[in-house]
């Protein structure tokens, strides 16, 4: 009878830890579905750099930073800017991840007057 008390209580532990590991995977999976589904970060990053391609007519801009990188920033009416943005000038970008692209939520033009993008 003592032994069927222990296995019930291992298989009732067993079943509660089970449970528990598979609620947390599941947050933890709504959480990253919340993120790729366009939920707005809440980390802002900067980027420094020369403008290396621009088109704005899809609002979209690459970047290349002193050491090689390349990243690749989108905007929109809510951005604010400064100075004339083109290829080859350097800029001050502050963005978040939207979805899965990379959103300037200003600019700033390295020695250029304030203006409006």
């Amino acid at each position: 009878m003592e032994v069927l008390v222990k296995r019930l209580a291992i298989l009732a532990f067993s079943a509660l830890l089970c449970t528990s590991t598979l609620a947390f995977a599941d947050e933890a999976m709504k959480q990253d579905s919340m993120k790729k589904e366009g939920m707005k970060s809440d980390k802002m990053m900067t980027c420094k750099g020369t403008i290396t391609k621009m088109d704005k007519a899809a609002k979209m801009m690459t970047m290349k930073d002193a050491k090689g990188k390349e990243e690749t920033c989108y905007w929109d009416d809510s951005t604010k800017g400064m100075g004339d943005m083109e290829e080859g000038k350097k800029a001050t970008v502050k963005c978040e991840m939207q979805g899965d692209k990379m959103m300037a939520r200003e600019v700033k033009m390295m020695g250029a007057k304030k203006g409006k993008m």
